[in-house]
């Protein structure tokens, strides 16, 4: 083989690679088409907000932003009232 065509070779390995990767990242975050943003907002340390569709970091209260998702049709909050209620019935 020509020095040429390893070099071409190479190069479309790379690429089939980086596209397989971006394949599977966007599966991995639920076919959002946002996927690109979500994953950078995680990899910066940050907590992306899935109702509003924004990377949450430099707010005090980020985090509580970002757990507002549905889980079984509650909020966080909402189950967090449930388990203080099963706990502590009386209040």
């Amino acid at each position: 083989m020509s020095k040429r065509k390893i070099i071409l070779l190479a190069i479309g390995i790379i690429l089939s690679l980086l596209l397989v990767y971006e394949f599977v990242l966007y599966q991995f975050l639920d076919r959002d088409p946002s996927y690109y943003q979500i994953d950078r907002c995680i990899d910066s340390g940050k907590c992306w907000d899935g109702v509003d569709k924004v990377c949450r970091g430099d707010e005090p209260n980020a985090q509580d932003l970002c757990d507002r998702a549905k889980v079984n049709g509650k909020t966080l909050e909402q189950r967090i009232e449930d388990k203080i209620e099963k706990i502590n019935p009386d209040n």
